[in-house]
């Protein structure tokens, strides 16, 4: 564990022995009441932290009720939520082997459905070569010899399977390009609208739904939030941390970043929207870039 991740574990834990994290959940649930979603995001889930994962798992069924994609559209379009408690979406980018082995399972253990976003063009790459596309296109990576046959991404059929169970696959791009205003058209084009088309010819039901890659400012440009509106996309989803409520823009969907090695503090903290004040200006500066409008560094 690295220094940073060991001063935001450290954090965590004397919010939640205050029991601020708490405090900030009501007072957050109370503003909006109730009527929004918290739409988180992982990566890998893999079998050491199964255990830990199921513990995040059980923390949103306490708190939150499944979102589904008609229930996402109904909020921010008509401003509907007629539900007990705010929904949860639980997301997951790459399109990893363990989301299916691991992640699926316990989702579906406590009545939660996941949206995977899988980069079109993963699947298709030989297994022995897998490993490599990962690594030179900066996804996230399997621990060398978790499985025996070396395969990294899940398979179309496997896709098709989650599907088929409820979740939702989109699109991550076709390549897992971060889309930076340096792009061609031509690439942007690859990236955001023909991924749309593979994706729905391999899963034999329509891609509705897009994820950006990367965090960094510098991953969003407004040349590519065009393509995502020009593509038909009727969700896309971004990482800069923002509860979803009535009135939130369709195409620019936050998700709060939580991994699935995180003790329970963290992410105790993270859905408390705590560190959504740490993302408001980059949030604001993203939201204004990729909507054409003027926006500040």
């Amino acid at each position: 564990m690295g220094r940073a991740q060991g001063l935001k574990d450290a954090f965590a834990r004397g919010v939640t022995l205050l029991g601020l994290d708490r405090l900030c959940f009501a007072a957050q649930k109370a503003m909006l009441r109730g009527k929004y979603i918290r739409v988180v995001n992982y990566h890998g889930t893999p079998a050491r932290d199964a255990a830990n994962f199921e513990a995040h798992c059980h923390l949103f069924a306490q708190r939150f009720v499944n979102a589904t994609k008609e229930d996402l559209l109904a909020l921010v379009r008509d401003g509907v939520w007629d539900k007990p408690r705010p929904g949860i979406i639980v997301t997951f980018d790459d399109g990893l082997r363990d989301n299916y082995d691991i992640a699926a399972p316990i989702l579906e253990k406590y009545d939660l459905r996941g949206w995977f976003f899988v980069p079109a063009e993963f699947p298709d790459v030989p297994v022995p070569e897998q490993a490599a596309f990962a690594t030179q296109r900066r996804l996230a990576a399997l621990t060398p010899g978790t499985y025996a046959d070396a395969r990294v991404c899940m398979t179309w059929d496997e896709l098709r399977d989650l599907v088929r169970r409820g979740h939702v696959v989109g699109s991550h791009t076709a390549g897992h390009a971060r889309l930076r205003a340096d792009l061609t058209c031509e690439q942007v084009e690859r990236e955001v609208v023909d991924s749309r088309r593979m994706m729905a010819e391999r899963l034999g039901t329509p891609c509705e739904t897009f994820c950006w890659v990367g965090g960094e400012r510098e991953s969003y440009s407004a040349q590519a939030a065009a393509a995502v509106e020009r593509a038909g996309y009727a969700l896309s989803f971004m990482t800069c941390s923002a509860p979803v409520v009535a009135g939130s823009h369709p195409l620019h969907i936050h998700r709060t970043n939580i991994e699935s090695p995180w003790p329970l503090s963290l992410a105790r903290v993270h859905l408390s929207g705590i560190t959504d004040l740490y993302y408001r200006r980059k949030r604001k500066y993203v939201d204004a870039l990729t909507r054409g409008l003027p926006s500040h560094a």
